[in-house]
Parts: C-alpha cells; structure tokens; sequence
C-alpha cells in the first residue's frame, strides 16, 4: 500500500477534516452557502434515479463529485474535478462524501465526541432558545381541558 502524501499548504483558510484523496491528504472544510445550495439540488436529482435507468450510477459520480470539488476548492482553488475523478477511490469517495455532511453540519457524526456541540440535522429540533413553557391548561371552544 502506498503512503499518504500530506497536502497542506502552511497555512489553509478553513479549519475542516482529513480525507484521503489517492495517496494524498487534503482537510475538507465545510460546504459555503453555493455548496449546500449545490448539495441540495443534488440531492433532489438523486432522489429521482431510477436503478433501472441506463447510466444511473454515472450520474450519482457527476452529482455529487462537483459538490465534494466546491467545498475542497475553498483551501485548495488549484483542485480540479479530473484529480478527483482520476485519483479518488470508491471507498474514498465514501468517506469523503460523509465527512463532508458531517463537517458542513448536514449530519451527525458517526461517533461524535463532544454531544454538546453535535450540528443540529432534521431529527434534532431547532429552538429559539427560549425556555418558556406552559404550565396551564386549555380552556374554552376546541379545548380537551376537564376544568373550566
């Protein structure tokens, strides 16, 4: 097996998470708001494939690689979708698209470290902050209150 070449310039913009990519690492940072608009429309055209259609599983690599490109591009602007695709490994490209949800706040981690922290995803509530609560019980027309 190879050894993985580290590809980090000395300073990066954005903080995120090692992938590998071939025999290279490069931190993913979070996707910026074009990425999550990109992810999302990906997303809904996945939705729609067909295993059935002639050249379904091509088009889940030219959904999703662009997106995986915009978030690498934010510290690494020279990265083009070709290293991707000649480089990046079927179990890499697993990885890599997961890590990218999770560092992007689009999923729970798989093990995360600190629950305090974990990003909130659509089976998480998303509160206000506010603490009030009601205590009294309903009254009037509709009502499931026994006392009036």
């Amino acid at each position: 097996m190879a050894t993985a070449v580290t590809v980090m310039p000395t300073s990066l913009p954005y903080d995120g998470n090692a992938i590998e990519i071939g025999t290279e690492t490069f931190i993913l940072p979070p996707l910026n708001i074009r990425g999550l608009k990109a992810n999302q429309k990906a997303q809904r055209e996945l939705a729609g494939l067909d295993e059935k259609d002639p050249g379904w599983f091509d088009k889940i690599f030219d959904l999703m690689l662009p997106v995986l490109l915009i978030a690498l591009n934010r510290n690494y602007p020279d990265l083009k979708l070709e290293h991707l695709e000649e480089n990046l490994s079927k179990e890499q490209y697993v990885v890599a698209l997961r890590t990218m949800r999770e560092v992007s706040g689009l999923v729970v981690p798989e093990n995360p470290t600190e629950p305090a922290t974990t990003p909130a995803t659509t089976s998480q509530p998303i509160t206000t902050g506010s603490s009030f609560t009601s205590s009294s019980k309903p009254d009037g027309p509709g009502s499931t209150s026994s006392e009036k």
